[in-house]
């Protein structure tokens, strides 16, 4: 645990579990050493046990696939393709520009996380 005093995890241990302030002076210049222990501990406590989310995958499904309509009865070709995605436990259906539509907007939000990061 990063060489820190077990004392000062366990005062914010303490603080943690009550919501109590940490008035004791002997603490006051050791600010930098709580602020550690507190992110640690924050860390520890965010971090599942178990992906209770995960969901188990149908292999016999597949992850995506295109279905390209040749023809039908009102027209007689028309050559419309529809993408078929698995989101989550979802299967959505897309057409072609709801499908560049969504391409676009996942590349926006990669672009802007890898300006964040």
């Amino acid at each position: 645990m990063e060489n820190l005093d077990p004392e000062v995890f366990q005062i914010v241990r303490e603080h943690m579990r009550t919501g109590k302030q940490i008035t004791n002076e002997k603490w006051q210049n050791r600010l930098d050493e709580i602020t550690a222990a507190y992110k640690i501990l924050q860390a520890e406590l965010n971090q599942p046990n178990d992906l209770p989310h995960k969901i188990d995958v149908d292999e016999s499904i597949p992850e995506w696939e295109i279905r390209v309509i040749a023809c039908n009865e009102s027209v007689n070709k028309s050559l419309h393709p529809k993408v078929h995605l698995n989101v989550g436990e979802h299967r959505v259906e897309l057409n072609a520009e709801k499908l560049s539509d969504l391409r676009y907007s996942i590349a926006q939000l990669l672009h802007r996380m890898q300006h964040y990061t």
